[in-house]
């Protein structure tokens, strides 16, 4: 006959998983960062790469404003949604400009979802990573929302982000197509 405390723990992983499989995934769980990471390594390299960024004063990070009714992890995603929005503009123009049909998948390391970027969708599409029983996702760019907003906004090189890790990039044939393409993306102008 199984132990009674066998089933306790049993009960208590299945209140995590039910936990993290809903809105209160990405919202600073360290057990959520840490299955994340377990998961998926590199995200953790981007994640830290990021707050080595900010501690260094590389870009800047709008702060939480804090208004009634409205949660951190809503204004979060909102800014979210807002970078990939401009960044998947910037894919689409790319892509028609050079008779391309792209998909990149991102994990965005802070906010513990995975975007999907299509140019022959209308916007980024969003995916928590870590519901479900489903394989994981290819990804092809690991990052933080702060280090793709600085790119976009020209606070910082593509080269600058990936030497300091701010994006990491899956290798092989698709991280070099990734790799060329974002780096016409984000040519900061002289």
């Amino acid at each position: 006959m199984p132990h009674r405390g066998s089933a306790l723990v049993g009960v208590a992983l299945a209140a995590l998983l039910v936990a993290i499989s809903g809105p209160a995934l990405a919202c600073g769980n360290a057990m959520v960062y840490a299955v994340l990471f377990a998961k998926y390594p590199l995200a953790k390299t981007a994640y830290q790469s990021d707050l080595a960024a900010r501690s260094a004063v590389l870009y800047e990070v709008p702060a939480f404003p804090g208004r009634p009714g409205q949660s951190y992890h809503r204004w979060s995603f909102g800014r979210a949604k807002a970078v990939l929005g401009r960044v998947h503009k910037r894919l689409a123009d790319y892509a028609a400009n050079h008779n391309e049909d792209l998909h990149i998948t991102l994990m965005l390391a802070d906010e513990v979802y995975i975007a999907q970027l299509s140019t022959a969708a209308n916007g980024p599409r969003f995916e928590q990573p870590l519901t479900g029983l489903r394989a994981s996702p290819r990804v092809d760019i690991y990052t933080t929302v702060s280090a793709l907003g600085a790119l976009d906004n020209g606070s910082i090189s593509w080269q600058q982000a990936l030497a300091e890790r701010l994006l990491v990039l899956r290798s092989g044939e698709t991280g070099a197509m990734v790799s060329r393409a974002f780096a016409q993306l984000f040519i900061v102008p002289k």
